[in-house]
């Protein structure tokens, strides 16, 4: 169980201490901006990805990985079905298929490409193509990955430890 908390919080305060230098491709100007070492959680720039957000925060992809731990949570285990329509009803409505428009201030490639498809069929049926080799998926296998292949141990102390 250490190790299963351990990673959940390490995904999370991951996510959170990226957020404010987050995707710096000049690294003189983001030393300029948040020093030579990133120690603590960090305000993004107003004019930068994730502007608006405080430090501490999560990105859409901390979030995402929050509604994945809470639909494992509330099933003891990984449900594409579950998890799909959390994004249905929960994120996707948030969207407008743009970079710089929904939770979490920036939304990536694979999501756009994800909430594009959903909106081409306008909600004819479950998200398929997330949970067998689409973008989200490909994205996110190493946290789907387990339940995928049947390791319900994992997904059982994920759930008792998500719950709490």
């Amino acid at each position: 169980m250490d190790r299963v908390s351990g990673v959940i919080m390490g995904a999370l305060i991951g996510d959170a201490l990226g957020l404010g230098c987050h995707w710096y491709y000049d690294l003189a100007q983001l030393r300029k901006d948040y020093g030579p070492w990133v120690d603590n959680y960090t305000t993004p720039r107003p004019d930068r990805y994730h502007g608006g957000l405080k430090a501490g925060q999560l990105s859409q992809t901390g979030l995402i990985f929050v509604m994945l731990l809470r639909s494992v949570a509330e099933n003891g285990e990984y449900r594409e079905e579950d998890f799909t329509r959390r994004l249905d009803e929960e994120l996707f409505p948030m969207l407008n298929g743009t970079p710089v428009y929904g939770p979490g201030g920036y939304t990536s490639q694979s999501i756009r490409e994800a909430y594009r498809r959903r909106v081409e069929q306008k909600k004819r049926g479950p998200c398929r193509y997330l949970g067998s080799g689409g973008a989200l998926y490909r994205s996110r296998r190493p946290l789907c990955e387990p339940a995928a292949k049947g390791c319900r141990d994992s997904f059982g102390q994920l759930s008792s430890y998500a719950r709490r």
